[in-house]
């Protein structure tokens, strides 16, 4: 985790002031391959998609909902959510 810590410190160092970047990964298991995301978090954040909401939609409505440090945000996303009990 450290090392991304010091990517993204890198990232912010030459990203122009005034913008934003999101970082978007796709968690792929086997069973899931070619299925939608339909739940994606950033730290305490979450999101589920919606019935009838696009992959789009949804991608983009988290990344303009998510909390941001220093303009940059990162996103998890699965196909499948698995809860915690």
């Amino acid at each position: 985790m450290q090392r991304l810590d010091q990517r993204i410190t890198a990232l912010e160092a030459v990203q122009p002031r005034g913008t934003s970047m999101t970082i978007f990964n796709i968690i792929v298991e086997a069973a899931s391959l070619g299925a939608d995301c339909n739940h994606i978090e950033s730290g305490e954040q979450q999101w589920t998609r919606q019935p009838l909401e696009t992959e789009k939609a949804f991608i983009d409505r988290a990344s303009v909902e998510v909390t941001r440090n220093h303009s940059i945000a990162q996103l998890i996303a699965s196909a499948v959510h698995h809860a915690t009990h």
